[in-house]
């Protein structure tokens, strides 16, 4: 089994991209945010939740995909984006604790993981998601938080063997067609 785990900035068209795949393919897909019975909730639903609820949700991603019994299986977001996230809140003991999260779900997990980083800058993220600037209700709609998940994100995937870079600032028909091709030569 192969997990094909999207990850990027708000915006980037992951979800909309696994959606298309899975309904062309034919492929079963985990969404983005599971709630404790593993149903779907959207992330909008999700303020104020701790991390560990994100932790577990990834948790959850992971053993479900398993579950599923599936050659491939495209889920929306994994653990590189909760650990991203905890990156934002600007606090040490927090951003361990991510780090520590993570690890033990990639090592707990450790299926055939594909990591497909959707890369957009931040500019295109707020106009994607037509953010309201600053709103202090969704952290988002900040610049300096897409900001520094974007060096997250860079910082992460570039030294892993297991990630395929898209240049998300392209044409949607584009990136769609390139990754159908990645899914049917590669793990097909």
């Amino acid at each position: 089994m192969v997990l094909i785990i999207f990850e990027g900035l708000p915006g980037a068209g992951k979800t909309t991209l696994i959606h298309q795949l899975s309904k062309e393919l034919s492929l079963p897909t985990i969404e983005e945010v599971l709630d404790q019975n593993s149903g779907s909730l959207l992330p909008g639903d999700t303020r104020g939740f701790s991390e560990n609820f994100f932790f577990n949700s990834d948790r959850l991603k992971y053993s479900n995909a398993k579950r599923v019994g599936e050659k491939i299986v495209l889920i929306d977001r994994g653990v590189f984006s909760t650990w991203a996230y905890n990156s934002c809140l600007n606090n040490k003991d927090i951003l361990e604790k991510a780090k520590n999260n993570a690890n033990l779900i990639l090592k707990k997990y450790n299926y055939d993981c594909i990591y497909v980083y959707i890369k957009i800058d931040t500019k295109t993220s707020l106009v994607r998601k037509k953010k309201k600037i600053n709103d202090s209700f969704d952290m988002w709609s900040f610049k300096k938080n897409l900001e520094k998940t974007k060096e997250f994100y860079d910082n992460k995937f570039k030294d892993i063997d297991n990630v395929i870079i898209i240049d998300g600032l392209r044409n949607y028909n584009a990136v769609l067609k390139e990754l159908k091709v990645i899914l049917l030569e590669k793990f097909t």
